[in-house]
């Protein structure tokens, strides 16, 4: 029998009888979705792996997962289930299940994660505002096109920001965005290619030392390229020149698999 699917009507109601609260990640971050992405993994495997996708379900509900101590049916029915496997009939008696135990697994779980994560982590990114300019990443399936320059118009908690661009508004988590200046006024909004194209004659140097160069076109700014260091190719001294070239006085000796044998000069 198919599922029947819900519309936004029946959803709305949904969340406002049972209270859901619909946390959603940012668009193009799986990382921020990591849990999810963790508990289709394991179904794809148990798909390719097992002949009975139900059988193989029963027996992971039935097994404790690592750094815990019951497993999830005994968390959920406070006793564990009967399987194909031999079990015995102790085993299967109701207990009662510890919640501060359940709690103090969670925990040590999350820490040691977070361990394991913080040893390959970067710097953490600024946080943006809202009313900044910012750069956002375009998406997978447009790669190499320019990034979309617009306005941040609201921030939430799992570091996803929301931009107004010319297009559209769009959004995307904090890595996938580069702060930028703002527009001069009266100049449409700019984008930024990925790969900036750089002159090839270096600019040349302001002779005012008093006034600063200003950035007019909305780009992020960059520095000045330098001028490029002339390569000399240096010829050696005149005395190596008139040197004569002389054989090596050091002894050749012979290894020792072939101290027994004659060797002639040829």
């Amino acid at each position: 029998m198919p599922h029947r699917q819900f519309d936004c009507a029946e959803y709305e109601n949904f969340s406002k009888t049972y209270a859901f609260q619909h946390t959603t990640s940012s668009p193009y971050h799986p990382a921020g979705n990591g849990r999810a992405e963790a508990a289709v993994k394991l179904v794809k495997t148990m798909m390719k792996k097992s002949k009975d996708l139900h059988i193989a379900m029963l027996h992971y509900r039935n097994t404790p997962p690592k750094g815990h101590t019951y497993s999830p049916a005994q968390r959920m029915l406070q006793r564990r289930t009967k399987i194909t496997l031999p079990t015995t009939a102790a085993a299967l008696i109701p207990q009662l299940v510890s919640y501060s135990s359940v709690i103090q697994d969670i925990r040590a779980k999350r820490f040691a994660s977070k361990q394991l994560y913080d040893k390959h982590a970067g710097i953490e990114h600024t946080q943006l505002d809202v009313g900044s300019y910012a750069y956002a990443k375009p998406p997978p399936n447009r790669r190499g096109s320019p990034w979309s320059y617009g306005v941040i118009t609201n921030v939430d908690r799992q570091r996803s920001y929301t931009l107004h661009t010319p297009l559209g508004t769009i959004r995307r988590n904090r890595v996938d965005l580069r702060p930028a200046v703002v527009p001069p006024s009266g100049s449409d909004i700019p984008t930024l290619s990925p790969v900036p194209t750089l002159p090839c004659v270096p600019p040349e140097p302001d002779t005012s030392p008093d006034l600063a160069p200003q950035n007019t076109s909305g780009d992020i700014p960059t520095e000045p390229l330098l001028p490029p260091v002339p390569i000399t190719t240096s010829s050696p001294p005149v005395e190596n020149q008139n040197q004569t070239l002389r054989r090596t006085t050091r002894d050749s000796r012979l290894p020792l698999r072939l101290q027994d044998c004659v060797v002639t000069k040829q």
